[in-house]
C-alpha cells in the first residue's frame, strides 16, 4: 500500500528529529540550521514502496536519510558530495518523484539553476521535470517570494526549452 504524501513527510521529520546529528546539536547548541527535512523523494515506480530519501541540511552539510529503513535514525549519513544535479535532478531522470519540498529549498534549487544554466546540465531532463512539477504545484517566483523573500529570476519559461539554456 502506498504511503500518503503527509505519512511521508511525518515519518521523515520523525526520523530526522530521532537522528544522532539532531539530538547532537539540540545538545551542543540548542540551534538547528534546519528542523525538518528540506526535500523527499519517492522511487515511482519502486518495488517496495518505501524506497524513498530525505535530505536535510545539517550545518551546511547535506545529510540523507531513509525514513522506511529498518534503523533509520542510526543510518542517516552526511552526503558530502550532494549536489542538487546528482541528488535531485538525477534522481529525478531515474524515475523518483518529489513528495515534499521546503519553500526554503526551492529558492536553494531556483538558485542553483540560475547560476549554473549557461553551462551544460548533465540531468537537464531532471531540471524539466523539476520545473515541470513546480509549474504543476504553482511554485512560482512569486510564490518565492511571499514565502522566503526570494529575488531571483523567472525559471518556469526554460522547461520549455528543453536545449541547454544561452
Amino acid at each position: 500500500m502506498r504511503k500518503t504524501r503527509r505519512a511521508i513527510v511525518r515519518k521523515s521529520n520523525e526520523v530526522w528529529r530521532g537522528c544522532h546529528f539532531y539530538k547532537q546539536a539540540m545538545i551542543f547548541t540548542g540551534l538547528l540550521s534546519s528542523e525538518q527535512v528540506s526535500f523527499i523523494l519517492r522511487h515511482s515506480r519502486a518495488a517496495p514502496p518505501d524506497d524513498i530519501i530525505a535530505y536535510t541540511d545539517y550545518e551546511s552539510v547535506a545529510v540523507r536519510l531513509k525514513p522506511y529503513a529498518e534503523n533509520a535514525a542510526e543510518d542517516a549519513f552526511f552526503d558530502f558530495s550532494f549536489s542538487y544535479g546528482e541528488n535531485l535532478f538525477g534522481n529525478l531522470e531515474q524515475g523518483y518523484e518529489i513528495v515534499y519540498m521546503s519553500y526554503a529549498c526551492h529558492c536553494a534549487v531556483w538558485d542553483y539553476i540560475s547560476l549554473h544554466r549557461r553551462n551544460h546540465f548533465e540531468h537537464l531532463d531532471g531540471v524539466i521535470l523539476y520545473l515541470n512539477y513546480c509549474r504543476k504545484h504553482h511554485i512560482t517566483v512569486n510564490r518565492l517570494f511571499r514565502k522566503c523573500r526570494y529575488r531571483g529570476e523567472d525559471l518556469l519559461h526554460l522547461r520549455k526549452e528543453r536545449k541547454p539554456w544561452r
